[in-house]
């Protein structure tokens, strides 16, 4: 998985997080209070019909002795159903929105009732020894109230991708220095040890760059030193190898004591260039991983012991050793084998 899809999944689920959170709690709040606006609306037009009943006319009585009056007569909106009954129970007047079947005006403010199959929000007022009691369905409302939820969600949810778009292009834009590392460091060649040039880099990622060629530096000084190092040794490997030749040549050329001295100067060169190989091995042990700690410890004394010991091996002046008292008991700190070479050599 990319860092960019990495990046865009992880700020995007926390977007849609705190964007479903907020919009969850905007859409109850806007629930809450459209319930409460139409519950208004029902006490609101109650009591505007209770002030309305006593300026209009004395209604016609329909079948079943039950005044029919029109929205516009009670002065209320279509769609809600209005019905005017006595403290007695007796109804008086009903809109033409009211439901087949009596409302419930028995008890006074808002309650939800049944009749028949539909469910009905009412508020019922005793103003004028009357009973007005309003209502509207709950089905209506719930159709409303889907309409409103819909267009109020429809603007986040068009918003909510809008900014996963924008984070995307953003975040894109924001690795854009990576990009330009990459293909910088995927132009160069195997061997180029250069330091890298990029301009316009935030401070973030300038230690990466200045890191980066620190590490190309290093390289470029182990290179140096390998190339000094073979050089190094090609130069003194070339004469014991030429003396060697040479003295085998003249020992296949000559007999008798001539050939003798020879061979054994050939053997010498032979010791030498034992010693110079030794000598590379130690140090590619030294530049390399290879560990000298094999827990021993040694004293001074003790080293040079060993040091003479192999110097003497070969041609050469006698070496006497003399330590000083306080050094016979002192331990070196670092490892034996790498004293003994270090020593050897300047002996030799």
């Amino acid at each position: 998985m990319s860092l960019r899809l990495r990046l865009t999944l992880s700020l995007g689920s926390a977007f849609v997080l705190l964007w479903a959170l907020a919009a969850t709690w905007m859409l109850f709040d806007v629930r809450n209070q459209l319930m409460l606006s139409l519950d208004q609306r029902l006490a609101a037009s109650a009591r505007m019909v209770a002030g309305l009943l006593v300026q209009l006319p004395q209604p016609q009585l329909a079948e079943g002795g039950i005044a029919r009056l029109s929205a516009e007569q009670l002065g209320i909106e279509n769609g809600l159903a209005c019905q005017v009954s006595s403290l007695r129970g007796e109804v008086l007047a009903r809109s033409h929105a009211a439901p087949d079947s009596l409302l419930d005006a028995q008890r006074t403010g808002f309650h939800d009732q049944f009749i028949g199959d539909t469910a009905w929000r009412s508020f019922t007022l005793i103003q004028s020894g009357m009973r007005i009691t309003t209502a509207d369905r709950l089905d209506e409302r719930g159709t409303l109230m889907r309409s409103v939820l819909l267009g109020a969600a429809v603007p986040v949810a068009v918003a909510l991708l809008g900014s996963l778009i924008v984070l995307w292009i953003g975040i894109g834009n924001g690795l854009s220095p990576l990009r330009r590392i990459r293909d910088a460091l995927a132009q160069r060649s195997a061997d180029s040890v250069e330091p890298l040039h990029i301009e316009r880099l935030p401070r973030e990622l300038a230690p990466l760059v200045a890191t980066q060629n620190q590490l190309f530096e290093r390289i470029a000084q182990t290179f140096e030193r390998e190339r000094r190092l073979t050089d190094d040794a090609a130069h003194e490997l070339r004469s014991p190898l030429t003396a060697i030749k040479t003295h085998l040549q003249v020992a296949s050329m000559t007999e008798g004591d001539t050939a003798k001295r020879a061979l054994a100067q050939a053997e010498i060169g032979t010791d030498r260039l034992h010693r110079i190989l030794e000598q590379l091995l130690m140090l590619a042990r030294v530049e390399g991983r290879v560990s000298f700690d094999d827990g021993l410890r040694c004293t001074a004394t003790e080293v040079a012991q060993l040091a003479i010991t192999d110097a003497c091996q070969h041609a050469g002046p006698p070496i006497e050793l003399e330590v000083a008292d306080n050094l016979s008991r002192c331990f070196l700190a670092m490892p034996p084998a790498l004293a003994v070479a270090a020593l050897r050599n300047l002996l030799e």
